[in-house]
């Protein structure tokens, strides 16, 4: 007899992305809750080996770890709460991904079904969501999407100066401007932000229509400046969708982002009459950290730690230091999980309709990020070691030694960069020399603008965020324990962590410091690269 999950009272979610960096804690998380979960994602398999990972299939019944399974195929194969069914399908196909969308629904939850919540990971375009939408037909209690501080980049400036000027950026402040060659400017100017917000007007306006609460996002009308999708390379797939998808996408960091490199098509005039509303509640994240982060930024940090006797100080701008201009906010992976379990239960069902930021309660500078990873990486050396081994972990300085502002320009004497380099060299005893093309890479923030205020949802979802502190804690240590050994976990990623850290400097082919890099990053449990050092060709 085919499975009727209306028979019975069990909890469905489905999940649109869920095998990266947030959506392995969301899944994890619903699973935990008693959910049954469905993903329709491209198909990366990511973090081989790691017990905590959602991996889709290589055969049937995959097992993952920890009793948890995925599967391709029939999402209503009867299966229990442990396992999650997994269909293939490129979402930059709209067409073929709003038939899998139905498909997942309709044999999942039969004829008359709703989902309990749908979480939205991999919508990053108005054209992505549409398709969501077109396939989901309103069968669903909830649909959480998963927006980006990035938004407040195409809004009225007077956001921006509110977040200068110390309380954080708030929900209210995401406003277009009146103006339309203002709002096209912005929107061309980070294309990625519009395209989030665009996404949450977009539900804020279907909804108007009748269902769920009245809206709190009151923004001006934009134009769609391009719909492409962000996703590449799937299983599910309709020919008929290629002229869909004309514009290339570029190599994102992040599984939140991803930006169109050429060409604007403004889907604007794309009729959305048929999209059936459905409840809707949107979180907005700043720059998230957590285990299994894809964008390998705060672990290039602690590498970067690690490795300061061989790279020289870590440098931030005046702008991004202690007392400095701009504060920063971070979100915690796990944090975010559970606020979606949390709206999953129906406990948010009364702030449906809105927007809310989702972040740590604290605003920190760049340099007071560094420093938190650079104590967590000699702590977590610390708990590590053998009685009577050697403490100091490598690099060998204390925290506040390994960060130093850049000297702000037209300060003293002009210098040249590589005198610069020589310089930070000599103050930790590194060998550097002038083997590096970029001597001060950043790797936060994501955004222009500041921090964000998130005591919206603490105070009206109920959201508890993790002390930032804790968060960088876990985070390192859990990067520190995926080098531990140097085994075949996560092998794939530190060999790609690395690359990024080298390829951020630049370093020349065979120099003196690339050299030492690599005997660190091996002594740190990074594999050796299968291609050259240096400037790998893209």
């Amino acid at each position: 007899m085919k499975f009727d999950a209306s028979m019975t009272d069990d909890r469905h979610a489905l999940v649109l992305g869920g095998n990266g960096f947030i959506g392995s804690h969301v899944v994890r998380a619903l699973i935990r809750d008693g959910h049954a979960v469905t993903a329709v994602n491209r198909g990366r398999r990511e973090w081989l080996g790691d017990p905590d990972a959602v991996l889709p299939p290589v055969y049937d019944f995959d097992s993952v770890g920890d009793g948890v399974k995925a599967f391709r195929g029939d999402a209503g194969y009867p299966r229990s709460k442990n396992e999650v069914a997994h269909i293939v399908c490129d979402r930059k196909q709209t067409r073929a991904f709003a038939d899998a969308v139905d498909v997942a629904t309709g044999t999942t939850l039969g004829a008359n079904g709703r989902w309990d919540v749908v979480v939205d990971l991999s919508g990053f375009t108005p054209r992505d969501l549409r398709a969501a939408l077109r396939g989901l037909k309103g069968r669903t209690r909830r649909y959480v999407f998963v927006s980006s501080d990035s938004v407040y980049e195409v809004c009225d400036e007077r956001a921006r100066l509110n977040t200068l000027n110390g309380g954080g950026t708030r929900e209210e402040h995401a406003r277009r401007p009146s103006d339309a060659a203002a709002a096209e400017a912005l929107a061309r100017g980070d294309r990625y932000g519009h395209h989030k917000l665009r996404c949450e007007e977009i539900l804020a306006k279907i909804a108007s229509r009748g269902v769920g609460r009245a809206t709190t996002v009151n923004r001006e009308e934009a134009p769609d400046l391009s719909s492409s999708s962000s996703d590449d390379a799937a299983t599910w797939s309709d020919e008929s969708d290629e002229s869909d998808d004309d514009d290339s996408d570029s190599d994102s960091e992040n599984e939140n982002e991803s930006d169109d490199d050429d060409g604007y098509d403004d889907d604007g005039h794309d009729d959305d009459d048929d999209l059936v509303p459905v409840p809707w509640l949107a979180i907005r994240l700043p720059d998230v950290i957590g285990p299994r982060d894809g964008t390998y930024r705060l672990w290039r940090y602690q590498m970067w730690v690690q490795c300061v006797d061989v790279l020289g100080p870590v440098t931030v701008s005046p702008e991004l230091a202690t007392g400095g201009s701009r504060r920063l906010s971070f979100a915690y992976a796990p944090d975010v999980a559970g606020l979606v379990a949390k709206v999953a239960r129906g406990e948010c069902d009364a702030r449906l309709g809105q927007s809310y930021n989702v972040a740590c309660g604290e605003h920190v500078s760049l340099q007071e990020m560094v420093e938190h990873v650079a104590e967590c990486v000699r702590e977590t050396w610390e708990e590590k070691s053998a009685p009577g081994e050697e403490k100091s972990a490598p690099g060998g300085h204390g925290a506040r030694s390994v960060v130093k502002v850049r000297e702000p320009p037209g300060r003293g004497r002009k210098r040249d960069r590589d005198d610069s380099i020589e310089e930070e060299a000599a103050r930790v005893g590194s060998s550097v020399g002038t083997s590096r093309r970029i001597s001060s890479p950043e790797f936060y923030p994501s955004v222009d603008g500041g921090a964000i205020d998130p005591s919206r949802a603490i105070g009206e979802l109920g959201f508890a965020p993790t002390p930032l502190r804790d968060a960088v804690r876990e985070t390192v240590r859990w990067c520190a324990g995926m080098c531990a050994g140097g085994g075949d976990v996560g092998r794939r990623e530190r060999a790609e962590a690395a690359r990024r850290l080298r390829r951020s400097f630049g370093l020349k082919l065979f120099s003196d410091e690339a050299k030492a890099l690599r005997v660190r990053l091996r002594r740190l449990g990074f594999p050796e690269p299968k291609d050259r050092w240096g400037d790998d060709a893209e």
